[in-house]
């Protein structure tokens, strides 16, 4: 009888997140929107490379320095933040040190609160002998991949979902700054160092299978990424992929072996065709794709099918005053169409409020 109730209730709280996933979507924003060019501080952290909005417009975002690896959320018009996630992880003993070990990279939170978070294994140096000669030791450095962790509303520690090592040949994995789940709980995951971005279900943490770009290295074409950043994945399971070394937003179609520019793909550069260095993507609900310009310092918006964009925050030059961006990494927009961007370097999100209008 009670495990008849608890699959009951698991079947329940499954349908109720279906449900919010198809009703509680981005807001579609018509062509002519217009958000206020003056960005309002609404969070702040240290290491802030990823950003995540919720229903409620808590404000989520990755913190860390040398003693702190952790999330916060900041709900709306607070002054602080709450930290809702400890990522620290002991190190191992001996002649080993880990640099940025635990250092979260990105969070999304699904549409019934939980958290998931990506964070670095760090750098792993060992000292070894070299051999005679030279003889002495030598330090050894490798990139040491990352870790997969849900946290439950209220829980004091995360649940570990995978971890993704680099052991070498076909097992190598880099850092992950690109993170989405989607509603069939699936986990995508962007590599930037190996160029791929992959999927993995929480029920088969030991079969990951490579939904975009080439396992054998990085590349422009339409079949390769090259340090592929923030993803973002629509209801129809197309996948989104800020390209950034390639100068380009990718959209990949489940079961394709290549993808289709849908923004940029026109050499780096400032022109409204083109893009420098895009870190971040996100749409809303009519399509219209939204791009963390990193290096050219702005936001872009795309609408679909179109062959240039329009700059919606940002192009004021590198610089911490409300209308200046300084390389920013992620982007998201609330329910109300309100576009918020992980201002790295400033140590802050930039919130820019939707003037007019939502619909056409």
């Amino acid at each position: 009888m009670i495990t008849e109730l608890l699959h009951r209730k698991g079947s329940l709280l499954k349908f109720i997140h279906y449900y919010l996933e198809e009703n509680t979507t981005t807001p579609g924003v018509c062509d002519k929107a217009k958000w206020n060019s003056n960005g309002i501080a609404v969070a702040r952290a240290n290491a802030l490379w990823s950003v995540f909005v919720d229903d409620n417009s808590n404000v989520y975002v990755t913190d860390s320095d040398l003693n702190t690896k952790r999330v916060l959320k900041w709900a709306p018009n607070a002054t602080t933040g709450m930290q809702v996630a400890d990522c620290r992880r002991e190190s191992q003993s001996g002649p080993v040190y880990r640099e940025n070990f635990g250092d979260p990279t990105a969070v999304f939170v699904d549409n019934i609160g939980n958290l998931y978070i990506t964070s670095s294994l760090g750098l792993y140096q060992q000292s070894v002998m070299n051999p005679c000669p030279p003889c002495g030791f030598k330090n050894v450095v490798s990139r040491y991949g990352y870790t997969v962790e849900k946290w439950s509303i209220g829980a004091t520690k995360g649940i570990t979902l995978a971890k993704f090592p680099n052991s070498g040949n076909n097992n190598r994995h880099g850092d992950s700054y690109g993170l989405y789940v989607d509603r069939d709980d699936n986990i995508y995951l962007s590599d930037q160092f190996y160029h791929y971005v992959f999927k993995f279900s929480p029920n088969q943490q030991n079969y990951s299978e490579i939904v975009a770009g080439d396992r054998n290295g990085k590349g422009n074409g339409s079949h390769q990424l090259n340090e592929p950043k923030q993803i973002y994945v629509d209801s129809s399971y197309n996948i989104y992929i800020a390209d950034s070394q390639n100068h380009r937003i990718q959209k990949w179609a489940p079961g394709a072996k290549q993808g289709v520019t849908v923004a940029g793909g026109n050499g780096q550069g400032l022109e409204p065709n083109q893009l420098n260095t895009p870190t971040g993507v996100w749409l809303d609900s009519y399509g219209n794709i939204y791009v963390c310009d990193s290096n050219n310092q702005r936001i872009q918006k795309w609408s679909v099918n179109a062959n240039v964009g329009i700059t919606v925050a940002g192009d004021y030059g590198k610089g911490s005053n409300p209308l200046q961006l300084k390389d920013p990494q992620s982007i998201t927009l609330d329910s109300y169409g309100n576009i918020y961007v992980a201002d790295t370097y400033n140590k802050r999100v930039q919130k820019y409020v939707l003037e007019s209008p939502t619909s056409c």
